[in-house]
Order: C-alpha cells, then structure tokens, then sequence
C-alpha cells in the first residue's frame, strides 16, 4: 500500500511539472493595454531616443525623465501595478498617423510590441511615439519594437495647376481627427496672378473601396462669395460632428471659378481621415 502510494504521489508531482511546463510554453501570447497620452494635462515627450526601441518605465521619477514641464502636472499612474511602455521611432517620410496593432508576449521576459505607421504625402523625414499601460512588466524584460509601414493613403493638399508654374491648393488642417470631434479647418491658397472666387459649400466624399462616393448629409450654408485674391491663403472651419461619421478617408470638396471667367470653374480636393481612440 505504502509502494502504492509513493508511486501514486510521484504521478501527480510529474503531472504537475508537466502541466506547469505545458502553461509555460503556452507562447506567443497576446497581451492587453490601454493606450497613454500626454494631451489631457497639456505637456509633450521630450528625450526619447526615436531609434525605434521600446523603454519600460516602472516608476514616475523615470517618466518625468521623458516628461517636458512637469514640475506642475500629476502623472496618475499606479506603477505598483502597472507599466508604461513608451516606444519611439523614425521615419523618411511623413507620417499621416500611428496605431498599436498588438502587444504580444513570446516568452517569460520577452515581448512584441507592433505598431502601424501609415505615410502622408509629405516627403520630410518625421519621428514618432506611442505609449501604453499594461500590467506589470519587469525591468529585466525585453520589447522588440516591429514597425509596419504602409504607404501613402490620403492627400491631405489638393492641387489644381492652371499652368506650368501656377496652381490653387486646398488643405485639410489637420488631416487626421478622432471620430470624437471631427472637426478641422481647409486652407486655400491661390498661387496665381488671377482673382477666384469660392463660397461657403462645400460636399464631403467617403472612399469606399477603389471608388469616391458622395455623401448625403443635409447641411446648409450662407451662399456668400469670396474672393481669393493672388498670392492669397484664406482658412475655412469645417464641423462634421452632428453627421457621426465612422472610421475612414474621407475628403472635402468645394467648387472654384475664375473671377472674370465664370465659366472656367474646377473642383478642389482635400482629403482626411477619421481614426478611433485607443
């Protein structure tokens, strides 16, 4: 009975070991976060080393490292509990915006923190930075930073050339809002030695596909004039917030004529896109 029960234990302990190993190995494996952001208290990053590389931060006097002003700001963060990952990089091109895709974890102190950089149609090199609270993550750790760029999705300036050197351009400031307050300004400028003439109207277009598709939304102006005198850049303040657009790329559209020409007329494109919050 007793040789019974020793092998009987025996049993169980090996199953133990073996489950626990089996957990063990249960990688990769996805891990939560909720997205950080220094906007809400009115400061920005500073130092970081934009060499595309994650730091762990465990504590706040390591934050307010990478924190500019912060002698007046609470940084409310319960680093007994919690870690912040602040990852930075960059990049030969514009950047039209950046979004963590997924943090994974491919062993017991490494991890994947994926990130998706998406191009503008700016041609200057820009840097980048996201950060994001997970649970607890040892100093000893390791976060691989894996950078996936897609290229040039909106053209937030519209050109029309009306000849070789000369052209009106329409912008979309900025070019990227949150589905929570899609609310943005467009920026003409004629680059001409003509007077054109624009109003307040304008049509909104969603991309669907390959393919533009106007929008019915049911918006009135004031249908007042405007000139656009030569070398002139007017702003114009576009709220879309009451039509609650989704997720997407969008672009304003408005209509210009020539001055003493009426008949010579064109459209001006400038596009956007709405983007959720992490």
């Amino acid at each position: 009975m007793k040789k019974f029960l020793k092998l009987l234990t025996l049993i169980l302990v090996l199953s133990a070991i073996s489950f626990s190993c089996k957990q063990e190995e249960n990688y990769p494996k996805e891990i939560s976060y909720t997205q950080f952001s220094l906007s809400g208290i009115s400061s920005q990053w500073k130092n970081l080393p934009y060499d595309n590389k994650v730091i762990i931060i465990n504590n706040s006097d390591e934050l307010r490292k990478y924190v500019a002003d912060n002698e007046n700001i609470t940084l409310d963060i319960d680093f007994s509990k919690r870690s912040l990952l602040l990852a930075s990089g960059k990049t030969d091109k514009g950047i039209a915006y950046v979004s963590v895709q997924e943090l994974q974890q491919l062993s017991t102190k490494k991890y994947k923190l994926s990130v998706d950089v998406t191009f503008n149609d700016a041609i200057t090199a820009e840097s980048f930075c996201v950060a994001i609270l997970v649970d607890k993550v040892s100093e000893k750790s390791s976060v691989e930073l894996e950078v996936n760029k897609n290229e040039v999705i909106i053209k937030s300036c519209g050109i029309v050339y009306v000849n070789d050197d000369e052209y009106i351009k329409m912008c979309a400031v900025p070019d990227i809002v949150s589905i929570d307050d899609v609310a943005f300004s467009v920026i003409l400028e004629n680059h001409t030695h003509e007077v054109y003439i624009y109003g307040n109207p304008f049509w909104v277009e969603y991309f669907e596909g390959s393919v533009w598709k106007r929008l019915d939304l049911d918006m009135n102006f004031h249908f007042i004039a405007y000139f656009l005198q030569p070398e002139e850049k007017v702003e114009q303040t576009i709220d879309l917030n009451e039509f609650h657009l989704l997720e997407g790329k969008y672009r304003i559209v408005k209509d210009v004529n020539l001055d003493e020409t009426p008949l010579i007329r064109f459209n001006l494109f400038a596009e956007f896109l709405i983007t959720k919050n992490e």
